[in-house]
Parts: structure tokens; sequence; C-alpha cells
């Protein structure tokens, strides 16, 4: 019979043949030439696999191992576990992000996976009307990007596109030359008639960061954030010019809006200042879009209570919420019904 090397006292884990039972070996060690060889209780279940990963009996295991096992490798590495995933789950809520469990297959075909974003909720409100009054703040291009190419060039959107920037508005007009009911604003919307420092990256830069000419706005706080860890000197990448300003009571004047079933707002962090401009009181409009991603995490509470106490229901679609006015929705048919 081969020398035992040692003897120990300890805890392992152990998991059955069929991997439906989760169960731990509470006895004595050998250890010898031959391998490993156990001798004492005999396996107890504690739980299943799916009990554990949901959490259910975490409490039971601790109680039911002995004193002893509960200082074992097994259980300190479970509370370890639980300890970095409480921790990751609160620092992601601070940032307003969140854990999804999601099916392996969606995640390699995640192109193919169906989103409710906002061409989702124009799609449905359209299936009662022919035609949707809009207001798009920062149009850009108008190709760029831009969830509402195709419903305008159907036909069935039209309203007012504002874009401040001159050679940026020139090629939001020359996009859209040929499609009737569109009027064009090239200013930016601010709290008041008159003219703003406006900032954007240089052209020189653009290629540096994706999308970058896109990045422009009544602050550079966004474009610093994306070139601060690329180039030595984030301010170079920055160009300001002088835009002409519009207030929102003014802008609905000057085109005669005195209905809008839709607000569409990408204002690169002045967002929430635009949205709070508007007049809920005198416009309702039936579906609100505007981008989140630049927002403090204060202006993105204040602007969801905002909506909220308008009856509007709300969703974050990634970099941007859509609402949806609760009684429009309610009222439609078709597949939300």
């Amino acid at each position: 019979m081969p020398d035992r090397a040692k003897s120990a006292t300890t805890t392992m884990p152990w998991r059955s043949e069929d991997r439906d039972t989760e169960r731990r070996w509470t006895g004595k060690v050998a250890r010898n030439s031959d391998g490993i060889q156990t001798v004492g209780h005999k396996p107890s279940p504690v739980g299943t696999t799916a009990d554990l990963q949901a959490g259910r009996t975490r409490r039971k295991t601790a109680e039911c191992l002995p004193s002893e096992a509960a200082q074992g490798l097994g259980f300190d590495l479970w509370r370890m576990n639980t300890m970095i995933k409480r921790f990751l789950k609160r620092r992601f809520l601070d940032h307003d992000l969140w854990f999804q469990r999601k099916t392996g297959l969606l995640m390699e075909h995640w192109r193919s996976e169906l989103r409710i974003d906002v061409t989702f909720v124009l799609a449905h409100l359209l299936q009662r009307r022919d035609l949707l009054s809009f207001v798009q703040i920062g149009a850009y291009d108008g190709s760029a990007n831009d969830p509402l190419n195709s419903f305008i060039r159907r036909g069935r959107l039209s309203g007012v596109l504002v874009e401040p920037q001159p050679d940026v508005f020139a090629r939001l007009c020359e996009t859209y030359r040929d499609v009737p009911g569109l009027a064009f604003e090239n200013c930016a919307l601010g709290d008041a008639t008159g003219t703003a420092k406006f900032y954007r990256v240089k052209a020189e830069y653009a290629h540096r960061v994706p999308r970058s000419r896109q990045m422009s706005g009544f602050s550079p706080d966004v474009i610093l954030k994306h070139y601060r860890s690329i180039v030595p000197d984030p301010q170079a990448v920055i160009e300001t010019i002088e835009v002409p300003t519009l207030d929102f009571p003014g802008l609905l004047k000057r085109h005669r809006l005195e209905a809008l079933d839709f607000l569409q707002i990408d204002a690169e962090g002045h967002d929430y200042a635009i949205l709070r401009a508007f007049d809920f009181a005198s416009h309702r409009p039936h579906v609100v879009n505007f981008e989140v991603a630049h927002l403090s995490r204060a202006d993105r509470i204040s602007a969801y209570e905002l909506l909220l106490r308008h009856d509007y229901l709300i969703h974050e679609t990634g970099l941007d919420c859509v609402a949806y006015l609760r009684a429009t929705r309610e009222s439609a048919p078709g597949f939300w019904s």
C-alpha cells in the first residue's frame, strides 16, 4: 500500500456526472503517490446549478456547511465573486449603465436584433397619418447617420430643418433640393435672437475621430473629451465660428408652425436646454427624439422628468431617447395595440 505524504482537512467543490446538482465534499484528504483519495463525509446536495446562479441558495449554502468548510477556498472565491459583481453593478449604475443578460446567438448576430428606436415609433404613428409635421434641430447634412432621411424622401415628413454651420447647411439644402414641403433655417437654437460662438473640429483633424465633424455645438467639451487622449494639445483641434441664433417661439412663428407632430433634437450636449425651452403647453408633439449621450446625469434626469410630467412614454435607445405621447400611443392601431 503506498505511503501517505500528508493529511489535511479541507473543503472540495464537487459536481455530479449529470451536472444538474452542485455538491460539496467535506472530510479528510490524503495525498499519496497515486493522487488524491478522499475519506470522510459523503457528498451532500446544496442546490442545483441554476439555483446557485439565480442566487436563491447562497444563504442556505453558507448555513449548511460546517464552520471549517465556510472558511475554505470555494466559499472565499464565491464571496469575492459576489463582492466584485455588486461593486461593478454600483459603478455602472453611477454612470447610467447596467448589465444585461443575452443569449450568445444574439451576441453573434447583433445586427439582426430588433430594436425599438425613433424609426419604429414613427412607423407606428404613420399607420394612422399620411403626413407628419416636424422640426429637426441639428440636421447636419441630412444624410450622415440621419434616421429621418428615408421618411423625408418618401414624403412622409414635412417641416423645418435647422443647421447652424454655413458649409454644412449648403450640403443639407442640396441633399433635399428635390423634396417638396421642406423649409431650411441656417441658425442655432438659443435663448434669444442674435449670434453666438459655435465650436467644431478643424477639417485637418477630422480623420482622427469618426464622425467628429458632427461634434459641433455651443460648448467645446464634447470635442475635448474625444481628442484629449489622441493629440497633445486638444485645444488646437477646435475651430470657433460665429453663428446666428433664434429662440424656439421665433422659429415656430417664422415658419407658421401651429401644430407639431414630431420634434427631433441632436445638439451635442445642448439638447436639454432646447427641450426645456420648448412650450409643451402650446405644442404637444406626438413623438420627441433627442440625443442623451452627451448630457450630464442631472440634465438627463431633468429631461426625463420634464417628459414624464407631460405624460410621455420614454425609452432609451442607446445614444438617444425617444418619447411617445401616451394618449397617441394608446389610441393608435397596429402592432403595438
